[in-house]
């Protein structure tokens, strides 16, 4: 890579963290015009994308599109977030208009991250990696479903707090929550695991990376089962939450994290691609003319 598709690379696999540390800080969202934090850090995504993925513009790179759609997906969630979420902090530091937003923005991003698996195995099809990406798509959907199911119950409690209505959520309906999103949280890690395992085999992931990620998803995995299924109470906790890694990970937008560093893989990877394709192509025509 040249050193503007190196940094734009780099950039990308490091948006996440960024917006988590913007989305974290609430003390920014006391300033003046703190949106136009989120407002330049999601223009300068969407360039450095552009950038990566560039030379797919070029006629000889529609085999790439696929791999775009797909990264495009992936490391959408963390776009939006940073554009959105600039020191909004957690939800009991939010108001209930913010969280209720909050919960509307998790729920696009639900879909997103689910039409970014979906999308991948048509891609590693095409690259004749079959069995890893048919397993991806067998977890990949129920976690989907799962998070769009737990979503939607806190953002119906959110939209009950906005409207005023202060109604104590049945303990029964709070225990099917945690059910909901400990499970969702899981099949997203075994999905990221797949996916990993699946770009590696089609060669778009190099092994050891490829054997970092199924690694990293498996001790977090590990790390939610010695959890548990319920999800603490971490508004009134004497230790800070981000102190907590068996509360952090389960957190609904920190499993997308790995997802959308794959997303940025699946971006060189088009880029890289579609670029050997175009010299490929400007080679055999500069042969035919000597010809």
């Amino acid at each position: 890579m040249n050193a503007e598709r190196r940094w734009s690379f780099w950039f990308l696999c490091l948006l996440p963290f960024l917006s988590i540390a913007l989305a974290g800080a609430r003390p920014l969202s006391e300033l003046p015009g703190h949106a136009f934090i989120g407002i330049v850090l999601s223009i300068v995504a969407l360039d450095c994308a552009r950038r990566l993925v560039r030379s797919t513009a070029e006629p000889h790179a529609t085999t790439a599109r696929l791999p775009v759609l797909a990264g495009a997906l992936l490391i959408g969630p963390w776009i939006l977030i940073g554009l959105l979420w600039v020191g909004l902090g957690a939800p009991f530091q939010a108001n209930a208009t913010e969280n209720q937003h909050r919960y509307v923005v998790l729920m696009v991003n639900a879909l997103l991250v689910g039409g970014g698996f979906i999308v991948l195995r048509d891609a590693l099809r095409e690259l004749d990696e079959g069995f890893f990406s048919s397993a991806l798509i067998a977890a990949a959907i129920p976690a989907s479903v799962l998070y769009l199911l737990c979503i939607a119950i806190t953002l119906a409690q959110a939209t009950m707090v906005v409207q005023g209505d202060r109604t104590t959520i049945p303990p029964t309906l709070s225990h099917l929550y945690d059910a909901l999103e400990f499970f969702a949280c899981v099949m997203t890690y075994v999905s990221t695991a797949l996916a990993a395992a699946a770009m590696s085999q089609a060669g778009v992931l190099g092994r050891v990376a490829a054997r970092v990620f199924v690694a990293l998803c498996l001790c977090i995995i590990v790390l939610l089962a010695l959890r548990g299924i319920e999800f603490p109470e971490i508004s009134g906790q004497t230790a800070p939450w981000y102190s907590q890694p068996g509360v952090v990970l389960r957190i609904p937008a920190i499993p997308w994290v790995m997802p959308g560093i794959l997303g940025v893989m699946l971006l060189r990877f088009a880029g890289t691609t579609a670029r050997r394709a175009r010299l490929d192509s400007a080679d055999a025509l500069n042969e035919g003319r000597r010809l």
